[in-house]
């Protein structure tokens, strides 16, 4: 069967999909091995990859993040193909490399398309692109190679726009949801279960419990702390996982039993919706005030899309 993929976080999706577990044998075929790398690779012990040791696309930090979670590393000098590969769910055909700049905070406009495994002859491939072994001696003149060429310039990023110019873009889209809390829960053993399974270290960087079907796998949260009766301490959330918390677990909540984590850096997703600064900070603070009921009864338990009578009134106060 044979899936277009118009999106970098299509192609994202479809490249977990095939390289989850029971995959069979993976092979990723990438020019570039960029930031972030790890977060893009589920249970990536075993994968063979193939890359160009570029310094000016390719990280050697990554390249070690992976081969220490048993990736086999092999570079190919010239390689411009992006090929995701695995022997029984399929291969990825892309526009995409592996990093964050095509996946997740880049603004890259990727393509791909999802076939059958056997549409392609990946040891063919394999043949024509004259790899050889990654060592530790290449990774390093790799770094060396790269840190020369950052030092001849800065990198020069696009900031996110503010809540304003996104609320007045005419083509926004609303594909974020709101979770407030008050006070801190512990991660279950669920979580915790899940992030040891994705990074060795086991890190979290953040979680929230919920109800079912409030938020999903792969969405911003808008995370907003309401201790004390007032909205504070707003942060963007990615949601990597979601669990549900067994009944003997202590942070069991018979109402919220659900827990929903964000495993890897926030540098390594795709870009939030706008930034949060003290401006925002200062609307979402003021905006109770301004709200009639019944939104301003309910704005401290708001969980969910934001409601548009909410987002009026920050655009009005920001």
């Amino acid at each position: 069967m044979t899936k277009i993929l118009y999106t970098s976080e299509a192609i994202r999706l479809a490249v977990r999909d095939i390289f989850g577990k029971g995959s069979g044998r993976r092979v990723a075929v990438v020019a570039f091995v960029g930031a972030g790398a790890e977060a893009y690779l589920p249970d990536p012990e075993g994968l063979d990859l193939y890359c160009w040791p570029s310094p000016s696309g390719t990280s050697a930090s990554e390249l070690r993040a992976l081969k220490r979670r048993g990736v086999k590393i092999h570079f190919a000098p010239r390689l411009h193909m992006k090929v995701y590969w695995s022997a029984r769910r399929g291969v990825v055909v892309t526009s995409a490399n592996l990093s964050t700049n095509a996946y997740g905070r880049g603004d890259l406009r990727e393509f791909g398309v999802h076939l059958p495994s056997r549409a392609v002859d990946i040891d063919k491939i394999i043949r024509s692109i004259s790899a050889v072994p990654a060592t530790p001696e290449t990774v390093d003149k790799l770094e060396r190679d790269r840190r020369k060429l950052i030092a001849r310039g800065p990198d020069t990023r696009r900031g996110l726009p503010t809540f304003v110019d996104w609320y007045d873009e005419r083509t926004r889209t609303l594909d974020w949801s709101i979770i407030t809390y008050e006070g801190s829960v512990r991660a279950s053993r669920e979580l915790r279960a899940v992030a040891k399974r994705d990074r060795p270290d086991g890190g979290l960087e953040n979680w929230v419990t919920f109800a079912r079907g409030e938020i999903a796998e792969d969405d911003y949260l808008l995370t907003i702390d309401t201790t004390g009766d007032r909205l504070t301490d707003a942060d963007w959330m990615y949601v990597h996982r979601i669990v549900g918390v067994g009944r003997n677990d202590p942070t069991y909540d018979r109402h919220l039993r659900y827990q929903a984590g964000q495993v890897y850096p926030s540098r390594t997703c795709r870009p939030p919706p706008f930034r949060i600064d003290d401006r925002f900070r200062r609307a979402l603070r003021e905006a109770p005030r301004t709200l009639k009921p019944p939104l301003a009864e309910t704005l401290l338990w708001l969980r969910g899309r934001p409601p548009l009578g909410l987002l009026r009134a920050l655009r009005g106060l920001y």
